[in-house]
């Protein structure tokens, strides 16, 4: 078996799981989070591991099951193993043994693979204490949840935040007329984070990528009732395929073995951005997109169920200039300060090592004395290039398999999606002890047009190495 098969390091849920470890020893330091997406809880989780005291606030009533499928890679997989989670969410993991790649008319190109369920890979595995959690958006969600507020990490639901506060001395957020104030405020609350106007003292409006998806899960036995689609959800088995074609992939794939299955059809999409960035999804809007496609997709969209469907347009933000207010005691992370696309495999990855760094970040100045603003003004010089890079691989992974010459012969290595080493192999909060004190000194400057920030040494010999291709969740 190669490295690179070998690098996935799927979770078996035959193991048991690790202790789970117990709250820090109180650290004095208060931590306010909005938003409790994967960045908000990531942080959440880590930050009462260290000690800190957590009031996250979510804007709404209840969370329900929305989302397909999630990629957690061994960048990411290392810190939620460590949580206490990991054998919970091998159960939802799914574990094919590959990606099946097609021309949009159905033509195969080629078998992209990787290791099956239950594979020994020994201790030749480089990542075998940082699994890849290629799991379902809902139940990693609702396990970290769990988790945070096992740790006490008090959740505050359908609470939204009115105003963002910063003082010398506090930060702080006001909610149905109270004032919550902490140490730091930190917006992990997306693309329209209210934070960002705070951070760089103006709003700046999301606009379109000129890309949107449509999105679904739901019963496997759907797609197995028809014959010309059975073959893609076989009993007791994880299955996934790509079929791509002129600007637009399809991607259908199950979990749980077998017993869920999730589809998504990336497309052009002109629309503007409007208030609301996901809307119900019509089924005959996107077989319009497929019209001379293959007949086995246009029959996996005719299996979804009604109302089952969801239009999400890929809303993009200009790179900001800085992720740290002014005063250092407000920042953003994840995707308010960072959309990713879904094609660059990394977003909700990048996004707990951005909550993992700031928990530590604020340790360490604690420990060392220093004032707590300057730990954010730390997040920001340790992360920012290392997600610039994150990012551009999504564009380029979109722009290989989207910008296809289907006049001549298709080069599976051509195609395929991609991943760099620096990528998987780091460790946030490894690189956060290394790099303190070297980032503490570094001037705060605007990031989009000063010089790199510093990068710790094994990233900067691993970001020379070539980019390899590997499966990824979808």
């Amino acid at each position: 078996m190669s490295a690179i098969s070998q690098s996935r390091g799927a979770p078996d849920p035959s193991l048991t799981d690790e202790p789970r470890p117990l709250p820090g020893a109180p650290s004095g330091i208060k931590v306010i989070i909005v938003g409790a997406g994967i960045g908000g809880l990531a942080c959440a989780i880590e930050s009462r591991l260290e000690g800190h005291e957590v009031i996250l606030f979510e804007q709404t009533k209840e969370f329900k099951p929305l989302g397909d499928n999630i990629g957690l890679f061994p960048n990411s997989g290392r810190f939620v193993k460590r949580w206490g989670i990991h054998y919970e969410l091998s159960k939802s993991c799914a574990y094919p043994d590959g990606l099946r790649w097609y021309r949009y008319d159905g033509q195969f190109i080629t078998h992209q693979r990787q290791q099956k369920k239950g594979e020994d890979m020994g201790d030749a595995n480089p990542f075998k204490d940082a699994p890849l959690y290629d799991t379902t958006r809902y139940d990693l969600h609702q396990l970290l949840i769990k988790r945070a507020k096992e740790l006490g990490v008090q959740i505050l639901m359908n609470s939204r935040v009115a105003k963002y506060v910063e003082e010398t001395d506090f930060a702080g957020v006001e909610v149905d007329g109270k004032l919550y104030k902490g140490d730091v405020v930190l917006g992990a609350d997306g693309v329209k984070s209210k934070a960002r106007e705070l951070v760089l003292g103006v709003y700046d409006a999301p606009r379109p990528s000129g890309y949107a998806i449509f999105r679904t899960s739901y019963s496997a036995d759907r797609i197995r009732a028809n014959p010309i689609c059975a073959h893609l959800a076989p009993v007791d088995e994880d299955a996934r395929s790509i079929w791509i074609g002129p600007d637009a992939h399809f991607i259908i794939g199950t979990t749980k073995s077998g017993k869920e299955m999730h589809w998504l059809l990336t497309h052009l999409d002109k629309a503007d951005v409007e208030e609301s960035w996901m809307y119900p999804g019509k089924v005959e809007d996107a077989l319009e997109y497929v019209k001379d496609w293959d007949p086995v997709v246009k029959a996996v969209m005719e299996t979804t169920p009604e109302g089952a469907l969801v239009d999400w347009k890929l809303v993009f933000r200009d790179p900001l200039p800085r992720w740290v207010s002014e005063g250092g005691r407000t920042c953003v992370l994840g995707d308010a300060a960072h959309p990713f696309l879904p094609t660059s495999q990394q977003g909700a990855s990048q996004a707990v090592e951005d909550g993992v760094t700031i928990a530590h970040a604020l340790s360490i100045a604690k420990k060392k004395g220093l004032p707590l603003n300057v730990a954010l003004k730390v997040y920001q010089t340790l992360r920012y290039e290392r997600v610039k890079r994150a990012q551009q691989l999504g564009v380029d992974n979109r722009n290989r398999m989207h910008k296809v010459d289907y006049t001549k012969p298709i080069d599976p290595e051509a195609v395929q999606l991609q991943f760099a080493l620096w990528l998987w192999q780091h460790d946030a909060i490894q690189h956060c002890h290394d790099n303190f004190d070297s980032a503490l000194v570094a001037p705060m400057v605007d990031q989009l047009t000063s010089a790199s920030p510093p990068v710790a040494q094994a990233d900067k010999l691993a970001i020379e190495q070539p980019v390899v291709a590997a499966v990824a969740a979808a």
